[in-house]
């Protein structure tokens, strides 16, 4: 008959006493994540992983292994990153302005862009990747692309004169 194995975890500062002949000890650190900074964190028992992000003082449990520091995507208001989640297969836009800690079946799909300033004269033509839409929006606006729209063309209007009275 076998002998069931279990793990505790004691967060110090304190004494810890255990029977040496019969049970086994490990010191581990805590990790201390800044304001810009996550892990993710894998569960051993059941192979689950998360993502913890800072800032924080993070004490691993028993059968938790952390990863190493990963920095946050810090997006200014203006800016915005699209990001594929590999389980689901599902393509976002997240818009600043945030630090973004991404999921463990998250990544990065491009580089962090900037959003489209148009002035009141000025337009945009965005073409959606996957249904062939295209979108023109134009005047005075931020504008941000959906997931799957890329820029086909960016201008300014003409403004024409009246023409003469006859």
């Amino acid at each position: 008959m076998g002998v069931a194995l279990s793990r505790s975890v004691r967060n110090g500062p304190g004494t810890v006493y255990f029977n040496a002949f019969t049970t086994t000890a490990e010191v581990r650190s805590a990790v201390l994540l800044d304001e810009l900074e996550y892990v993710y964190v894998r569960d051993s028992l059941s192979g689950e992983r998360r993502a913890v992000a800072g800032p924080q003082l993070l004490f691993p449990g028993a059968y938790d292994e952390v990863g190493e520091r990963q920095p946050k995507v810090v997006l200014r208001a203006d800016q915005y990153v699209r990001v594929l989640d590999s389980l689901t297969g599902e393509l976002t836009v997240v818009r600043g302005a945030t630090a973004l800690v991404l999921g463990p079946t998250q990544s990065l799909r491009g580089a962090v862009s900037n959003a489209f300033a148009l002035l009141q004269h000025q337009y945009v033509r965005l073409a959606d990747g996957a249904t062939g839409a295209v979108r023109v929006e134009r005047g005075e606006a931020l504008i941000f692309p959906d997931a799957w729209e890329e820029l086909l063309l960016d201008g300014c209007a003409t403004v024409l004169p009246p023409p003469p009275l006859l």
